[in-house]
């Protein structure tokens, strides 16, 4: 019987680390289209009054179904929160959001302190707001090598909402850029 219970706890462990894991995106090296869908947890505000507050605290994320998820066209915010982990030797990561008519992208980098940083992008905004001007959404991620840190992305547009998140070191960034364009 004390066997049958090691073995059962050694499996409930195994499976937790696992389904724990899978909510981290672990960038490892820039490797073609890396979208982060499957580790993004999404919130709709169908009213569009909640806080950044509100959000951190929430239960009520759920996981994303797909690779490059699909929220449709609505007038609510949708509130993505995310974590990535820096396992690679690059200094610089960034974030990328290919959808270019989104009328609000607002990207808050959560701090171990309880703080965060905002930076607002959108089509509602002048360009040169932007810290890398293109014009995909393009926001630099100031993870260490062997560190992680959390996100949320809020979305608001009258159009369609499509979610291409990719994480990618400078140089890959700016080749795929430069190819692309």
């Amino acid at each position: 019987m004390k066997i049958v219970k090691i073995v059962f706890l050694a499996i409930l462990l195994c499976a937790t680390q696992h389904s724990w894991s899978a909510e981290i995106y672990e960038f490892k090296q820039s490797k073609g289209e890396n979208y982060l869908g499957q580790y993004l947890k999404i919130l709709e505000d169908p009213k569009g009054t909640l806080t950044i507050d509100d959000v951190l605290n929430s239960k009520k994320f759920e996981d994303a179904e797909s690779r490059v998820p699909f929220l449709g066209i609505s007038k609510s915010n949708w509130w993505i929160r995310f974590t990535i982990k820096n396992s690679s030797k690059e200094k610089e990561l960034f974030l990328t959001l290919d959808q270019p008519t989104l009328d609000y992208v607002d990207f808050y980098t959560l701090h171990q302190d309880g703080t965060y940083e905002l930076t607002e992008m959108g089509e509602v905004f002048k360009f040169q707001k932007r810290e890398i001007y293109h014009q995909q959404y393009i926001f630099s991620l100031n993870i260490l090598p062997g560190e992680s840190n959390e996100y949320i992305l809020r979305l608001k547009s009258g159009e369609q909402i499509l979610v291409p998140l990719q994480v990618f070191d400078r140089e890959t960034m700016t080749q795929g850029l430069l190819s692309k364009d």
